[in-house]
């Protein structure tokens, strides 16, 4: 039996995912079926077309994987794919309203698209400081303020007036 490689599996999740979302749209939201029949069904259906690459142990990993990314797409985070709280959260979130679920769904099977287009990565460069940003000389000579002949001009922040221009 062969294994795997990296790049088989985030597919498998991605496929697990997006038959997941055509399953539960396929569902009536009058009778809501939980995320983890969902997830196992779709589980099922993907690992019956690799069967010869998949033993059921590989299988199990694939779907706690799905769930893991249905749970981080509700912003939730479990503590691996052996988190005992996994299936507790799945539970919560089948109690959310039909359209959110779906919503979940088609969020995690895009996060797992591997042919998802992503940003290139580009150093930020520190902005250059301009000619407006420079700063400019200091005042020679009296402050032309009335604050300088013992007054208040109302800010200029020479040391008589108080004040901050």
């Amino acid at each position: 039996m062969s294994t795997l490689g990296l790049k088989d599996h985030r597919v498998l999740v991605h496929q697990i995912l997006a038959r997941s979302h055509r399953l539960l749209q396929r569902v009536s939201t009058n009778t809501p079926a939980p995320f983890a029949d969902i997830l196992h069904t779709a589980t099922e259906k993907i690992c019956n077309q690799h069967a010869s690459h998949l033993s059921p142990h590989h299988a199990a990993w694939l779907e706690a994987e799905a769930a893991s990314h249905i749970v981080t797409a509700a912003g939730w985070h479990t503590t691996g794919l052996t988190d005992p709280a996994l299936p507790h959260l799945l539970t919560r979130l089948d109690q959310r309203p039909h359209p959110a679920r779906l919503r979940l769904l088609e969020t995690a099977a895009y996060r797992t698209n591997p042919d998802r287009p992503t940003a290139p990565v580009t150093a930020s460069m520190p902005h250059q400081r301009t000619a407006d940003g420079a700063p400019r000389p200091r005042r020679v000579g009296p402050c032309p303020c009335a604050c300088n002949n013992g007054g208040s001009c109302g800010g200029c922040g020479h040391a008589g007036c108080g004040g901050g221009r």
